[in-house]
């Protein structure tokens, strides 16, 4: 695309975000999750790619079922995107949020001796949460981005995400070379490991094979970091969430902790399917994904 034209789409994003910001935070998260389901998801293909994974994991599932997952799970996307664009809106709700999970003890260890500690999460209920809470708590919380092709959108959206937590690391080389040498001075970095990796490994996911990176368990068992799964659950007012950090995956090799970190994931969303982004492509070998 051109300079013009991704100028273009970067004008009509910002200025959508901040007529939203007209409406009172709350009131503005409802609307983006209705909008997101009742208008956005039916011009696009994302029903269909959920109903599609849906039907490969789960195949006899009915047909109502399925369609009550989908709604849930767009609305949980416009609810996301409207919360990690809202910036202080957003993080100074994190005092409202309750934690458990004996992983948030392990942590406090951890930063105590100077440990460093791998956070990770999945495209699950509201993963920036985790942060937002974290950092509220005086924990310095890194996090990892993917940089949009869009540039002009990316420099906002990389100042909007730094709210959560700082510093921010690329998934490019050098933000990855940033990112070890704040991991061996014993940093906590949070990521997300749950999207199809064409150069990963198959990896089980919710019972089928799939190719996922396997980075976090080499680095882990290299510099001995704590690998602490955790989530954002998005309670039932729709607004707030509990924040759930699990125990430490033992550092076996590089594939069992990516193993069980996708156990892990597997567990949240078959309790709150709703909750996961079965938008995403996970499964791209096989014709659900």
């Amino acid at each position: 695309m051109s300079v013009f034209y991704d100028y273009l789409v970067y004008l009509s994003l910002r200025s959508m975000l901040l007529g939203m910001r007209l409406i009172p935070y709350e009131k503005r998260v409802i609307i983006s999750g209705k909008t997101m389901e009742k208008v956005i998801a039916p011009l696009t293909d994302m029903n269909q790619r959920v109903h599609n994974n849906l039907k490969l994991i789960f195949p006899d599932m009915n047909s109502d079922a399925r369609e009550n997952i989908t709604k849930g799970v767009i609305n949980n996307f416009g609810r996301l995107f409207c919360e990690n664009y809202s910036g202080k809106e957003f993080t100074n709700r994190a005092n409202m949020y309750s934690i458990r999970g004996s992983g948030f003890e392990e942590l406090r260890l951890a930063q105590k001796e100077k440990q460093p500690v791998f956070l990770v999460s999945g495209h699950f209920g509201n993963f920036e949460a985790v942060r937002a809470y974290l950092t509220m708590k005086g924990y310095v919380v890194s996090g990892v981005y993917q940089p949009m092709s869009n540039t002009f959108f990316n420099e906002h959206y990389v100042k909007n995400i730094k709210k959560k937590g700082a510093p921010l690391f690329s998934t490019k080389k050098k933000g990855t070379l940033k990112m070890i040498r704040h991991l061996k001075k014993g940093g906590i970095v949070s990521l997300l490991n749950d999207q199809y990796a064409s150069q990963g490994e198959d990896v089980e996911f919710l019972g089928v094979p799939t190719k996922t990176r396997i980075g976090v368990g080499q680095l882990a068992i290299k510099y001995n970091a704590l690998v602490i799964p955790c989530y954002g659950i998005r309670k039932e007012d729709g607004l707030n969430f509990e924040i759930v950090l699990e125990s430490s995956i033992p550092l076996t090799d590089p594939t069992t902790v990516t193993q069980e970190l996708n156990h892990s994931l597997e567990s949240m969303v078959l309790n709150y399917p709703e909750q996961w982004y079965w938008i995403h492509r996970r499964w791209k070998n096989l014709s659900g994904g």
